[in-house]
Formats: structure tokens, C-alpha cells, sequence
């Protein structure tokens, strides 16, 4: 037995640490060991072990991530390491491994904690938290953070486009993305009826923004009117700005119909007051009523000479112009001439049998 520690204070004494380690496990006792070696026996095995533990450590790749933070907090070991210059050189990253192992704990209480039916908080407080990793920080909680995340920024971005009142089109496209990334839940029950509105509207304001001055004013006004909704444009704002624009294309319908009419029932008069309303100026008219317009407006320029003629007593200019169509066809306003025309009528027209 003297023997055997006269080997290992060799050892010792030349500090051939694992070589002395090595002889005292074979022996497998050293607690009867000579007092003045046993400091020295405790430096060795402190040695041996600190070696183990750092060659683990070391053999650890020095890379980002949740996996190979928590193996740099597990293979550390303060009381070997403390004060070993190779291992404190990397404290500093060793401390913030465990910042993130910390972070990474609350995340997943947080997570383990929350429900179908989490509350808006609860994923702001996991946005919150997750906030602490680095940037592109790799770990197992990623994608449900991503998707809490995800809800509170849209949430936030519809929440904004209600308070700002940022218009139909935008409230909801804001709503249409909640929905799409099954953020629904988390919205107020009380902003529903106002984004349900801006769900009628959309369509509306989406064919009114898309007209152009370019367009012929025939499409413009059909397109318009065809967009236009009396029920959804009160009060909105974006439709009001067409709100003038859509009495015009109303008028000028309602022109169109007149004439359509009058063109039926060959009312010359109302025919050509209407064609001539400022409203249609260089308004493009269907080619099929061209020819009818020429014809009541031939049919009141020969109406208006031929009243010429009766009012400036002219009897060759009336018996050059008479047409009793055209008298037949505007009564009231010959009447005044009545008893000059008929005078005429039977003195220069008609047959003297």
C-alpha cells in the first residue's frame, strides 16, 4: 500500500495529473492516502475532471440555435470552470446561451399555458417575449411564434384602419387578411358591424376607383351606374367624390331614355330639345338614332321657315315650303297663323276646282 502512494506522490509531484488519477482509481480508495498528499490528490482529480468536462465543452459547435444553446448551458460547469482562462474566454458566450435557454423557458410556459381559445394578449406577450432572441434565432417554438406574430400585426393593421378611418378598401382588405391568417377570434365583437359595412362596400368602391377620364363617356356612365349603390354610397366617403359625377350620368340617362321615347312617337320638338341638352354635348348616340335626329331636325327647320313666311306674308317663300306633314305635325305652333294659313293654303295650294 506504501508502495502504491510512494508511485502516486511521483506522479504527483511531477503533476502527471491523469497518470496519478488513473493509479488511485485502480486502487479504489484513497481516503487512507498520507495527509500531505491529499491537497495534491484533490488538484489532480479537479485537473482530470475539469479536463472531461472542458473536452465535452469544446467538442460543442459554437453555432446559434435553441439545440446547441441548451447543450452549452448543460456542459458548463461553473465550479470546474471558474477562473480556467480557456473557459473564460467564453463566458460571455456561455451567459448569453443561457439568456436564451431563460427566454426559451418563458416561451414555452407561455405556450404550454395558452389555449384554442388564447386571448389577443396571450400572443402579444409571446410576441413579447420572443422579442428577446436574436434575429434569425433558430429554435422549436419558431413557427408558433411566427403565427402569433402574424395575428397581432394584422390585428394591429385592421385596429388601425378602423381607428384612422382609412376607408372601405382598406378596412376590408385589412379584415380579409384576419381572416386568412385565422386571426378572426381576436377581433372586437363591437368593430363587426362597421367592417361587415366595408365588406358591402368594397366592390363598389373598387369599380369606382377603377374608372378612368379615358373611358368614352358612354362606358363611364355605365360603369358607374353599374357600380353605384344608393344604400351603400350614404355616407361613405369614397363614393361621395363620385357622388356628382353619378347625378350627371343619371341625367344623361334619363336624356337617353326621352329620346328613345320621343324617337318612337316622332316628337320632333322634344326630340331635338333633348339631343341639344348641354349635358350630351359630344355624347357619343347610338348610330340607329342619327338619321332619325336629322329628320326632326330637317322637319323643324322647314316648320320654322314656313312660320317665316306666314309672319312676314311671303307667298312665294310659303308656297315653296309648304309641306302639310309638317303642319300636321307641330299644330300649336300654326295655330297663331290659322285663318292666314287656311287663306293661303286655299288660294295658293290647292287645286282652283
Amino acid at each position: 500500500m506504501t508502495s502504491t502512494f510512494a508511485k502516486v506522490e511521483a506522479f504527483l509531484r511531477r503533476e502527471q495529473w491523469e497518470a496519478a488519477v488513473e493509479m488511485l482509481n485502480r486502487r479504489g480508495q484513497f481516503r487512507d492516502a498520507p495527509k500531505h498528499l491529499k491537497p495534491l490528490i484533490h488538484q489532480a482529480y479537479e485537473f482530470v475532471c475539469r479536463k472531461q468536462a472542458w473536452d465535452t465543452f469544446e467538442a460543442l459547435p459554437d453555432a446559434s440555435g435553441e439545440l446547441n444553446d441548451r447543450k452549452l448551458v448543460n456542459a458548463w460547469n461553473e465550479v470546474l470552470f471558474a477562473g480556467f482562462e480557456p473557459a473564460e474566454q467564453r463566458r460571455a458566450r456561455v451567459t448569453a446561451a443561457r439568456k436564451h435557454v431563460d427566454t426559451l423557458d418563458r416561451l414555452h410556459h407561455l405556450v404550454q399555458r395558452s389555449t384554442k381559445e388564447t386571448t389577443l394578449d396571450d400572443e402579444r406577450r409571446i410576441v413579447f417575449v420572443a422579442e428577446h432572441l436574436p434575429r434569425g434565432y433558430q429554435y422549436s417554438l419558431r413557427p408558433r411564434v411566427e403565427r402569433a406574430r402574424q395575428c397581432v400585426k394584422l390585428v394591429a393593421r385592421l385596429q388601425r384602419a378602423l381607428r384612422d378611418s382609412a376607408g372601405e378598401v382598406a378596412i376590408a382588405q385589412a379584415w380579409r387578411n384576419v381572416v386568412q391568417g385565422q386571426c378572426r377570434r381576436f377581433i372586437d365583437p363591437a368593430d363587426r358591424p362597421r367592417i361587415e359595412l366595408a365588406e358591402k362596400r368594397f366592390d363598389m368602391v373598387e369599380s369606382l376607383d377603377r374608372l378612368t377620364d379615358d373611358l368614352p363617356p358612354d362606358q363611364f356612365d355605365r360603369r358607374l351606374l353599374d357600380a353605384w349603390n344608393d344604400d351603400l354610397a350614404e355616407g361613405c366617403r369614397e363614393a361621395e367624390a363620385w357622388r356628382e359625377a353619378h347625378q350627371q350620368a343619371l341625367h344623361r340617362k334619363g336624356l337617353l331614355d326621352e329620346i328613345g321615347l320621343a324617337l318612337g312617337r316622332q316628337d320632333d320638338t322634344a326630340l331635338v330639345e333633348f339631343v341639344e341638352d348641354p349635358a350630351l354635348a359630344d355624347y357619343p348616340l347610338p348610330p340607329t338614332w342619327t338619321t332619325g335626329i336629322d329628320v326632326a331636325r330637317g322637319r323643324i327647320a322647314k316648320a320654322d321657315a314656313l312660320l317665316s313666311a306666314l309672319e312676314n306674308g311671303d307667298r312665294g317663300a310659303f308656297l315653296d315650303l309648304f309641306d302639310a306633314r309638317i303642319i300636321r305635325k307641330s299644330p300649336d305652333r300654326f295655330r297663331p297663323h290659322e285663318e292666314l294659313l287656311s287663306d293661303w293654303t286655299c288660294w295658293e295650294v290647292l287645286p282652283l276646282d
